[in-house]
């Protein structure tokens, strides 16, 4: 029997990467970055990893929207919030 190997698909150098969950609906993987305020959306065919910093603020969860595809609901340290398209007027950095 052969030993099972882990392969680094994204190297995000994120300080408390947790909660990943997988949205069916969009076929992508949602996290968050805890302590850096970074809600991610990584898109394992692309290889491309989308990010949104929220501004002073810590982000405990990410969960997708039901029947909103597009749409996802955070937690944050100051907020309840939904971000739709994973856009808002924050700002968006993509990784390949």
């Amino acid at each position: 029997m052969s030993t099972p190997r882990a392969e680094l698909i994204l190297d995000s150098k994120s300080t408390l990467g947790e909660g990943s969950i997988w949205n069916p609906e969009t076929q992508r993987l949602l996290w968050v970055n805890i302590p850096d305020g970074e809600v991610h959306e990584f898109d394992p065919e692309t290889k491309t990893d989308k990010t949104i910093k929220i501004p002073n603020q810590s982000v405990g969860t990410v969960v997708p929207r039901l029947n909103k595809p597009r749409s996802v609901a955070i937690v944050t340290t100051k907020a309840f919030a939904f971000l739709g398209k994973l856009k808002l007027q924050f700002e968006i950095t993509i990784k390949k």
